[in-house]
């Protein structure tokens, strides 16, 4: 997102565009890696992920919408707050290397066995380039 004032004006010649979105609406949204951009929401069902070991546990779903905005196959992805795990798992599944830090002993047991058993299914499309 670039916003009016903060960030530098969208360049081009041509009136329209993210230049008029600027002018107009005080910012404009860019696309990530030249991916269509879905909304300036990501909509995910509300699901009660129930965990006896860690009280806020993400819906794979909200960090695998993010990560696919905002990352590339082969990225490293950085969780400073690891807790459960969610992201590395989702990461790993998507291609993506991660780092992660947590300071409860516990949390980073519960997101070791999380990983281990976190499958990745090979992209057999690789195999075909």
């Amino acid at each position: 997102m670039k916003i009016r004032g903060i960030h530098s004006e969208a360049y081009g010649g041509y009136e329209g565009g993210r230049k008029s979105h600027l002018k107009n609406r005080g910012f404009t949204i860019i696309r990530m890696y030249d991916r269509a951009i879905k909304r300036d929401v990501i909509e995910c069902p509300v699901i009660a992920i129930k965990s006896p070991n860690h009280p806020a546990v993400y819906p794979e779903y909200l960090v695998q919408e993010l990560l696919h905005l905002t990352t590339e196959v082969g990225d490293v992805v950085l969780d400073p707050f690891l807790g459960s795990g969610t992201t590395a798992v989702v990461a790993k599944r998507m291609g993506r290397r991660f780092i992660g830090f947590e300071i409860n002993p516990d949390y980073c047991q519960l997101a070791q066995c999380r990983l281990e058993e976190t499958v990745v299914q090979p992209n057999l499309l690789e195999f075909f380039v």
